[in-house]
Protein backbone atom coordinates (compact mmCIF):
# COMPACT_ATOMS: atom_id res chain seq x y z
CA UNK A 1 0.00 0.00 0.00
CA UNK A 2 1.34 3.41 -0.93
CA UNK A 3 0.15 6.64 0.65
CA UNK A 4 0.73 9.91 -1.15
CA UNK A 5 1.12 12.22 1.81
CA UNK A 6 2.38 15.74 1.45
CA UNK A 7 5.73 15.82 3.21
CA UNK A 8 8.86 17.85 2.65
CA UNK A 9 11.47 15.91 0.70
CA UNK A 10 14.91 16.03 2.27
CA UNK A 11 18.07 15.72 0.21
CA UNK A 12 19.90 12.73 1.61
CA UNK A 13 22.21 11.72 -1.22
CA UNK A 14 25.28 11.83 1.06
CA UNK A 15 27.21 13.21 -1.89
CA UNK A 16 29.10 15.48 0.52
CA UNK A 17 30.75 12.46 2.15
CA UNK A 18 33.76 10.54 0.89
CA UNK A 19 33.40 6.76 1.10
CA UNK A 20 35.64 6.67 4.15
CA UNK A 21 33.74 9.39 6.03
CA UNK A 22 30.37 7.90 5.09
CA UNK A 23 31.48 4.48 6.32
CA UNK A 24 32.43 5.99 9.69
CA UNK A 25 29.11 7.83 9.89
CA UNK A 26 27.16 4.64 9.19
CA UNK A 27 29.13 2.76 11.84
CA UNK A 28 28.25 5.52 14.27
CA UNK A 29 24.58 5.34 13.24
CA UNK A 30 24.50 1.66 14.18
CA UNK A 31 25.78 2.45 17.68
CA UNK A 32 26.17 6.15 18.52
CA UNK A 33 28.90 6.57 21.12
CA UNK A 34 31.14 9.28 22.47
CA UNK A 35 31.01 12.98 21.62
CA UNK A 36 30.49 12.28 17.90
CA UNK A 37 27.69 9.84 18.69
CA UNK A 38 25.90 12.34 20.91
CA UNK A 39 26.19 15.01 18.23
CA UNK A 40 24.80 12.59 15.65
CA UNK A 41 21.94 11.59 17.95
CA UNK A 42 20.83 15.20 18.33
CA UNK A 43 20.88 15.58 14.53
CA UNK A 44 18.89 12.38 14.05
CA UNK A 45 16.29 13.57 16.56
CA UNK A 46 15.71 16.56 14.29
CA UNK A 47 16.13 14.88 10.90
CA UNK A 48 13.80 11.96 11.66
CA UNK A 49 10.96 14.03 13.11
CA UNK A 50 9.05 14.26 9.81
CA UNK A 51 9.53 10.54 9.16
CA UNK A 52 8.24 9.57 12.60
CA UNK A 53 5.31 11.99 12.41
CA UNK A 54 4.32 10.63 8.99
CA UNK A 55 4.30 7.04 10.24
CA UNK A 56 2.66 7.62 13.61
CA UNK A 57 0.02 9.98 12.22
CA UNK A 58 -0.89 7.30 9.68
CA UNK A 59 -0.98 4.25 11.92
CA UNK A 60 -2.04 5.73 15.26
CA UNK A 61 -4.85 7.95 14.04
CA UNK A 62 -7.50 5.27 14.68
CA UNK A 63 -5.84 3.63 17.70
CA UNK A 64 -5.89 4.58 21.36
CA UNK A 65 -2.96 3.54 23.51
CA UNK A 66 -3.93 5.60 26.54
CA UNK A 67 -3.15 3.79 29.81
CA UNK A 68 -1.26 1.06 27.94
CA UNK A 69 2.44 0.20 27.68
CA UNK A 70 4.93 0.71 24.85
CA UNK A 71 8.58 -0.06 24.13
CA UNK A 72 10.88 1.74 21.67
CA UNK A 73 13.80 -0.48 20.60
CA UNK A 74 16.95 1.38 19.59
CA UNK A 75 15.53 4.48 21.22
CA UNK A 76 18.60 6.62 20.47
CA UNK A 77 18.10 10.16 21.73
CA UNK A 78 14.49 9.55 22.76
CA UNK A 79 12.71 11.41 19.94
CA UNK A 80 10.20 8.63 19.20
CA UNK A 81 9.36 8.27 22.88
CA UNK A 82 8.70 12.00 23.05
CA UNK A 83 6.48 11.79 19.96
CA UNK A 84 4.48 8.95 21.53
CA UNK A 85 4.17 10.88 24.80
CA UNK A 86 2.74 13.88 22.97
CA UNK A 87 0.03 11.66 21.49
CA UNK A 88 -0.78 9.59 24.57
CA UNK A 89 0.22 11.25 27.84
CA UNK A 90 -0.92 8.24 29.90
CA UNK A 91 0.94 5.69 27.76
CA UNK A 92 3.58 3.98 29.91
CA UNK A 93 6.83 4.26 27.95
CA UNK A 94 10.02 2.21 27.95
CA UNK A 95 13.09 2.50 25.76
CA UNK A 96 16.11 0.31 25.15
CA UNK A 97 19.39 0.89 23.35
CA UNK A 98 22.68 -0.96 23.32
CA UNK A 99 24.71 2.25 23.45
CA UNK A 100 25.21 3.39 27.04
CA UNK A 101 25.61 6.96 25.78
CA UNK A 102 22.18 6.80 24.12
CA UNK A 103 20.66 5.40 27.30
CA UNK A 104 22.04 8.37 29.21
CA UNK A 105 20.86 10.87 26.59
CA UNK A 106 17.38 9.37 26.20
CA UNK A 107 16.99 9.23 29.99
CA UNK A 108 17.64 12.98 30.15
CA UNK A 109 15.38 13.75 27.18
CA UNK A 110 12.47 11.70 28.56
CA UNK A 111 12.95 12.32 32.27
CA UNK A 112 9.67 11.90 34.11
CA UNK A 113 7.75 9.91 31.53
CA UNK A 114 9.92 7.03 30.23
CA UNK A 115 12.10 4.26 31.63
CA UNK A 116 15.28 3.64 29.61
CA UNK A 117 17.48 0.53 29.79
CA UNK A 118 20.64 -0.68 28.11
CA UNK A 119 20.31 -3.95 26.21
CA UNK A 120 20.14 -5.84 22.94
CA UNK A 121 17.20 -6.71 20.71
CA UNK A 122 18.37 -10.34 20.75
CA UNK A 123 18.08 -10.44 24.54
CA UNK A 124 15.27 -8.09 25.52
CA UNK A 125 15.11 -7.77 29.32
CA UNK A 126 11.32 -7.71 29.50
CA UNK A 127 8.56 -10.15 30.37
CA UNK A 128 6.51 -12.04 27.81
CA UNK A 129 3.27 -10.32 26.81
CA UNK A 130 4.31 -7.07 28.52
CA UNK A 131 3.68 -4.44 25.81
CA UNK A 132 0.72 -3.23 23.78
CA UNK A 133 3.01 -1.45 21.30
CA UNK A 134 6.63 -1.83 20.21
CA UNK A 135 8.35 0.61 17.85
CA UNK A 136 11.68 0.39 16.02
CA UNK A 137 12.75 3.54 14.15
CA UNK A 138 15.79 3.52 11.87
CA UNK A 139 17.30 0.52 13.64
CA UNK A 140 16.10 -2.85 12.27
CA UNK A 141 18.50 -2.41 9.31
CA UNK A 142 21.32 -3.19 11.73
CA UNK A 143 19.81 -6.14 13.59
CA UNK A 144 22.18 -9.12 13.21
CA UNK A 145 19.54 -11.89 12.95
CA UNK A 146 16.36 -10.29 11.72
CA UNK A 147 13.97 -13.23 12.19
CA UNK A 148 15.25 -14.10 15.67
CA UNK A 149 15.04 -10.40 16.58
CA UNK A 150 11.43 -10.29 15.40
CA UNK A 151 10.66 -13.43 17.44
CA UNK A 152 12.01 -11.68 20.52
CA UNK A 153 9.81 -8.66 19.85
CA UNK A 154 6.81 -10.94 19.36
CA UNK A 155 7.30 -12.51 22.80
CA UNK A 156 7.17 -9.13 24.53
CA UNK A 157 3.88 -8.17 22.87
CA UNK A 158 0.45 -8.87 24.26
CA UNK A 159 -2.08 -10.68 22.08
CA UNK A 160 -3.14 -8.28 19.30
CA UNK A 161 -0.24 -5.99 20.21
CA UNK A 162 1.27 -3.84 17.46
CA UNK A 163 4.85 -3.65 16.19
CA UNK A 164 5.80 -0.63 14.06
CA UNK A 165 9.00 -0.55 12.01
CA UNK A 166 9.78 2.88 10.57
CA UNK A 167 12.57 3.24 8.03
CA UNK A 168 13.94 6.12 5.99
CA UNK A 169 15.19 3.71 3.30
CA UNK A 170 14.00 0.57 1.59
CA UNK A 171 14.91 -1.40 -1.50
CA UNK A 172 12.51 -0.01 -4.12
CA UNK A 173 12.94 -1.99 -7.33
CA UNK A 174 10.51 0.30 -9.18
CA UNK A 175 12.26 3.58 -8.34
CA UNK A 176 15.82 4.12 -9.52
CA UNK A 177 16.12 7.58 -7.94
CA UNK A 178 17.57 6.22 -4.70
CA UNK A 179 19.33 3.15 -6.12
CA UNK A 180 22.82 4.68 -6.28
CA UNK A 181 22.61 6.09 -2.75
CA UNK A 182 21.19 2.88 -1.28
CA UNK A 183 23.73 0.67 -3.03
CA UNK A 184 26.54 2.86 -1.75
CA UNK A 185 25.25 2.68 1.80
CA UNK A 186 24.84 -1.09 1.84
CA UNK A 187 28.28 -1.55 0.27
CA UNK A 188 29.98 0.59 2.93
CA UNK A 189 28.15 -0.78 5.98
CA UNK A 190 26.45 -3.73 7.64
CA UNK A 191 23.09 -2.11 7.00
CA UNK A 192 20.55 -4.41 5.29
CA UNK A 193 17.87 -3.03 3.01
CA UNK A 194 14.86 -5.19 2.21
CA UNK A 195 12.17 -4.83 -0.41
CA UNK A 196 8.77 -4.15 1.18
CA UNK A 197 7.71 -7.72 0.46
CA UNK A 198 11.03 -9.10 1.69
CA UNK A 199 10.75 -7.67 5.18
CA UNK A 200 7.06 -8.59 5.28
CA UNK A 201 8.06 -12.21 4.69
CA UNK A 202 10.56 -12.06 7.58
CA UNK A 203 7.90 -10.71 9.94
CA UNK A 204 5.47 -13.47 8.97
CA UNK A 205 8.23 -16.08 9.34
CA UNK A 206 8.83 -14.80 12.87
CA UNK A 207 5.17 -15.39 13.73
CA UNK A 208 3.32 -12.12 13.20
CA UNK A 209 -0.15 -12.91 11.97
CA UNK A 210 -0.96 -9.68 10.16
CA UNK A 211 1.51 -7.39 8.41
CA UNK A 212 0.76 -4.27 6.39
CA UNK A 213 3.08 -1.57 5.12
CA UNK A 214 2.87 1.91 3.63
CA UNK A 215 5.45 3.72 1.56
CA UNK A 216 6.25 7.25 0.53
CA UNK A 217 8.29 6.49 -2.62
CA UNK A 218 9.33 10.09 -3.30
CA UNK A 219 11.16 10.04 0.05
CA UNK A 220 12.02 6.32 0.02
CA UNK A 221 10.21 5.99 3.37
CA UNK A 222 8.43 2.89 4.63
CA UNK A 223 6.48 1.90 7.73
CA UNK A 224 5.27 -1.56 8.74
CA UNK A 225 2.45 -2.37 11.11
CA UNK A 226 2.50 -5.95 12.38
CA UNK A 227 0.04 -7.59 14.75
CA UNK A 228 0.67 -10.45 17.16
Amino acid sequence: MTDNINNPKRDWSHSEFTDESLKKRLELCSKPEGESGLELAHKMNQEHSSLVSWALDMYLKDLDFSNKKALDIGCGGGATLKALHRRFETLELCGIDYSSDMVELASKETSGFASIREGSVLNLPYMECEFDLVTAVETAYFWPDIVESFKGVLKTLKTNGKFFIIHEMYDDRDNTEYAERNNRITTLSSLNLFTPEGLEEKLIEAGFKKVTYSTLPENNWICYSSTK
